[in-house]
């Protein structure tokens, strides 16, 4: 499977690249990779900050009680807890690959952007429209935004894909994710003291089209290692 092939680089420890420093690229390659690594790590984390931090206070100022807003974040967060393997499970389909073999190793990159588009539309639905709906209705649209949102950490299998076997690895890529998440925590709270709860949903627009800027570039460098593509019979 696909994302379970990329994300095994993260629990398997390469004994030969950190004992000897050496790398399955180019000096170029490598650099490429590794910065369009730190790319998705930090645009993946800024895209979430916002919404996880401060999405009480919006709730709040449409009108929904403190125990309504408890519980639309008690239920989104179960309903993307069981949607993560769903969209693992869709970019291990490899649909692409049923249109062109050549698409194959782009199964992720377009499942991680469509839920990622898809979750961009579903949060502005709910944006526009919750001041005038009911709390099921509010409950209903914030799940399904859930769900579709739950698709994004299939960007981690990304970033594993891109450092596998370079001599920075994986943890360094996802430093930068740490970066964006402590740095946006205070950028976005001055946001929202400067021009209010937008900046709560302005935020992830903009990280999350950087995002999908970063996947659709990551696709060109998504191929496997030579070492690790088997030989034409």
């Amino acid at each position: 499977m696909l994302t379970w092939k990329w994300m095994k680089g993260i629990l398997n420890f390469d004994l030969r690249s950190a004992l000897n420093q050496r790398s399955d690229f180019g000096d170029d390659e490598e650099k490429e990779r590794l910065k369009v690594a730190k790319l998705l790590a930090f645009a993946s984390s800024a895209g979430t900050v916002a919404w996880n931090k401060f999405s009480q206070i919006w709730l709040l100022s449409v009108g929904l009680s403190p125990t309504q807003a408890g519980v639309l974040k008690s239920v989104g967060l179960l309903a993307k807890t069981g949607a993560q393997p769903m969209w693992a499970a869709i970019a291990d389909m490899e649909i692409p690959a049923r249109f062109n073999p050549n698409l194959r190793t782009t199964s992720m990159h377009a499942t991680a952007v469509i839920s990622i588009v898809l979750s961009l539309v579903l949060l502005e639905a709910l944006r526009r429209y919750a001041a005038e709906l009911t709390f099921m209705s509010i409950l209903f649209l914030r799940t399904s935004w859930a769900v579709a949102n739950a698709g994004t950490p299939i960007v981690d299998a990304m970033v594993a894909q891109l450092s596998h076997r370079t001599r920075e690895g994986y943890g360094r890529q996802r430093l930068w994710g740490s970066v964006a998440w402590g740095g946006l925590t205070l950028a976005v709270g001055a946001l929202i003291d400067a021009f209010g709860t937008s900046a709560i949903f302005a935020v992830p627009l903009l990280a999350r089209s950087a995002l999908v800027a970063s996947i659709v570039y990551a696709a060109a460098l998504a191929r496997p290692p030579a070492a690790d593509v088997p030989d034409s019979p």
